[in-house]
């Protein structure tokens, strides 16, 4: 909360929403900046003017990288798929470890968090490794956040706490490329 009048003095900083090719009529959401200035980003499954659907008809949610002049370039996570969502992204400060959120196939529940590393040239990004039994549960873990030292903060429906979305904090290891 604001509530300071200095908010206002700066108009440049007031919030805007993004344009170009990020913007469409479908749902965009967490979204991180890479070192290169690319923006990673979330939305549902909707490429090239068409919207994609699960066999069930679902609508699911979906990774993409925004590159190029005005983010005019848009290109699909590689591990993105119809059956399943890929969301909530976020990076390690070099830009070289991505942990995102999905409900992928033989996890351990609603939705569970995934890293994948920068191979090669750093263009690419590896296959995704579950996090593990010690955070992702039979609940959803989502929204995770890397912070500069190593330490993931993320919310949980599955770990004991308060109820409904919790947060919590965990020290990684053994992540980097």
């Amino acid at each position: 909360l604001f509530s300071s009048s200095k908010v206002n003095e700066d108009p440049s900083k007031e919030p805007h929403l993004l344009r170009g090719k990020v913007k469409s009529s479908y749902h965009e959401g967490p979204a991180v900046l890479l070192p290169e200035g690319s923006l990673l980003f979330t939305r549902n499954n909707y490429m090239g003017g068409k919207a994609g659907k699960s066999r069930e008809g679902v609508n699911k949610l979906k990774l993409y990288t925004a590159s190029g002049p005005g983010w005019g370039k848009i290109t699909s996570f590689p591990y993105n798929n119809n059956e399943y969502s890929t969301g909530h992204p976020t990076v390690s400060g070099d830009g070289k470890v991505l942990v995102f959120s999905s409900d992928m196939p033989r996890g351990f529940g609603g939705t569970d968090l995934y890293y994948c590393v920068r191979t090669g040239d750093g263009k690419k990004w590896g296959r995704p490794v579950n996090l593990g039994p010690k955070i992702n549960t039979e609940g959803h873990e989502q929204f995770p956040y890397l912070d500069k030292n190593g330490k993931l903060y993320f919310s949980s429906t599955g770990h004991s706490g308060l109820g409904g979305l919790d947060i919590f904090e965990v020290i990684l290891k053994d992540l980097k490329p």
